[in-house]
């Protein structure tokens, strides 16, 4: 069971690894500018139960112009359970020859989850390799 955990751990980890060495990447190749929050698409939590008070959670979808002038959207990798309000700035981060691939550059949604997913894959690699072992040899 543990070699399992080692294997399952370092998927993740590296997986967390690439998403965050592609940030690195955009973070230095991109453009930061200001954007709106212009939509916020409502997705049920999940679990929630069909007859009862349904919990949302709210996704945002940003409107942002490049240098030329044009406006491009991006949708927000992350969600949040407070309805955030329309109009609001928001930091986004855009590769100039690529703006279609945009991201919204908050702190939470830029590094936050990438670092988490290491954090994650480490931890359950640590349980495999320093874990209790329940099983027989």
């Amino acid at each position: 069971m543990h070699y399992l955990l080692i294997v399952v751990g370092t998927v993740v980890g590296l997986f967390g690894l690439v998403a965050l060495a592609l940030r690195i990447h955009l973070f230095t190749h991109s453009v930061l500018v200001d954007g709106r929050v212009v939509d916020l698409l409502e997705e049920s939590l999940p679990g929630a139960k069909p007859l009862s008070t349904v919990k949302v959670e709210y996704r945002l979808v940003v409107a942002f112009k490049t240098a030329d002038g044009a406006e491009h959207r991006v949708k927000s990798t992350s969600t949040f359970l407070l309805k955030p309000t329309l109009g609001e700035c928001c930091p986004v981060r855009y590769a100039p020859n690529y703006p279609e691939y945009a991201c919204i550059a908050t702190f939470r949604n830029f590094w936050l989850i990438p670092a988490s997913v290491v954090v994650v894959g480490v931890a359950i690699c640590t349980l495999g390799l320093f874990g209790t072992n329940t099983g027989s040899h």
